[in-house]
């Protein structure tokens, strides 16, 4: 069973990680809401929880964000 949460003061952060299992220790619980509890996660989140213990992820990226990535210009 897996938990996702997400950052109070920063909501477009995202936490999961396995039910039961403490949170990094570069953060602490009362920072962060539950959003979900499920039992498949994503093949890329699961490798990041094993390795880790967890996976932190940001949501709401724009294409700005990607460096070199240039808007398309629309036909018409």
């Amino acid at each position: 069973m897996y938990e996702y949460y997400r950052n109070k003061a920063k909501p477009m952060y995202r936490l999961a990680k396995r039910k039961g299992t403490p949170f990094p220790s570069q953060t602490t619980e009362d920072k962060w809401i539950l959003n979900a509890t499920t039992n498949n996660v994503p093949d890329d989140i699961l490798v990041a929880i094993n390795a880790k213990g967890y996976h932190l992820s940001k949501f709401d990226v724009t294409f700005n964000e990607i460096a070199g990535v240039q808007p398309l210009k629309r036909q018409r």
